[in-house]
């Protein structure tokens, strides 16, 4: 079976706090249960014969540390290039991300089946469907043309799972498969479609805060998802952004 993920930013010591910012992750109360939880997700779903992407960020801290919770995981891991898959460097006296290219790639190489730098797409065929994977949500605009059957995966941008839904529901075929929008765990391509044809009924999409359906509205901006209670409830569900 094939599996996707990312984001899993093992390690991170910052990202549990509550000054890190709309991607924190308050609900662990320490690193290490933050760890567990990830890495036995994986474990719970993942065996040895299957075949798992990770589009990026593995983990912080020292790579060494790093490297051996990656040789312990189950699974052939296939490995998409982030931000946090390289170390920094010195450049006119500031701390940058180095270059994401396998010259700079901060684990051991072998570790894994293949690893793509950040500016290679990797392509996955399921069934009709092409999945276009990157660690970076792709740029679009409203004279993007997506080929038919085409869905973009990607991570970085840490969203919640409201974000997939209102993708779905807005017919923009754009998914976010890091750990944050999929409850801390690997998501499975069968799994994944089953999510897209779920969510491609607006009406089977209801409000986490009160529990009513989540209608389509429009705005200057963009369409997303509102709640059908407001002004009562005025829960919203963005989507990637669109350039107008």
């Amino acid at each position: 079976m094939i599996f996707l993920t990312a984001d899993l930013h093992l390690n991170h010591a910052n990202i549990i706090k509550e000054e890190f910012g709309p991607h924190r992750r308050t609900q662990f109360a320490s690193i290490q249960e933050m760890n567990d939880t990830i890495i036995n997700n994986w474990k719970r779903k993942i065996s040895d014969t299957d075949t798992v992407y990770i589009l990026g960020d593995f983990a912080l801290g020292n790579p060494s540390v790093a490297a051996e919770l990656i040789s312990r995981l189950p699974g052939r891991k296939y490995l998409l290039m982030g931000n946090h898959d390289v170390p920094k460097i010195k450049k006119k006296k500031r701390s940058v991300t180095a270059p994401q290219d396998l010259e700079h790639f901060k684990y051991p190489i072998d570790l894994f089946e293949e690893v793509y730098p950040a500016s290679e797409n990797v392509n996955l065929q399921y069934d009709r469907f092409t999945f276009v994977m990157n660690h970076y949500p792709p740029n679009l605009s409203v004279e993007t043309q997506i080929p038919k059957h085409h869905i973009y995966l990607h991570a970085h941008s840490h969203s919640p799972q409201t974000y997939n839904m209102a993708n779905m529901a807005l017919h923009i075929p754009v998914y976010d498969v890091g750990v944050d929008a999929n409850d801390f765990s690997p998501i499975s391509v069968d799994e994944l479609y089953e999510r897209m044809v779920q969510w491609t009924k607006k009406d089977h999409i209801k409000c986490d805060v009160c529990g009513a359906l989540m209608k389509v509205r429009n705005s200057a901006y963009g369409s997303f998802l509102g709640c059908s209670n407001y002004p009562s409830c005025n829960r919203i569900y963005n989507s990637i952004r669109i350039d107008r």
